[in-house]
């Protein structure tokens, strides 16, 4: 099946599994694998030099850009084939800095699904629950759209 017949979850599902090309942005910041469920998405990341700002700590934008993907993908699980997300509102707390050169696993899902608009949550934790950073997103929903999915 290609990318842009599958629904939501099933693409989501075959990016985590890398048996579709993944997106761009995949390779700024390196989104590892994933598991992805209906309404749910996680993501493995590790943050590296590349990341780094000035004073020599992870940049916000990396926390950042990472819940935004991991949000997005947990609403895109629950819409149809040809639909696709677009961040509106996105909101960051930041609560310690974010290490380089170790797994952490950015999780996301769904608050709330409108006809319009859906809800999300996120964090990015590491392997002992050590929360890094939480967020919420709203995203229009972009159904029936022709995507470029590649």
């Amino acid at each position: 099946m290609t990318a842009i017949a599958m629904n939501g979850l099933q693409l989501m599902q075959a990016m985590a599994n890398r048996e579709v090309p993944l997106p761009n942005i995949a390779k700024l910041i390196p989104m590892l694998d994933g598991e992805a469920q209906r309404g749910k998405m996680t993501i493995r990341v590790r943050a590296n030099n590349d990341h780094l700002n000035t004073q020599g700590i992870v940049h916000g934008g990396f926390t950042s850009a990472v819940l935004d993907t991991v949000m997005a993908c947990a609403i895109q699980t629950l819409l149809g084939s040809n639909s696709g997300v677009a961040t509106i509102d996105l909101g960051v707390k930041y609560v310690r800095a974010v290490p380089t050169d170790i797994d952490l696993f950015a999780e996301g899902w769904v608050d709330d699904l409108t006809a319009q608009i859906g809800y999300a949550s996120g964090q990015i934790v590491d392997d002992e629950g050590t929360v890094y950073a939480t967020a919420s997103a709203s995203c229009m929903l972009l159904k029936d759209q022709k995507m470029n999915w590649g």
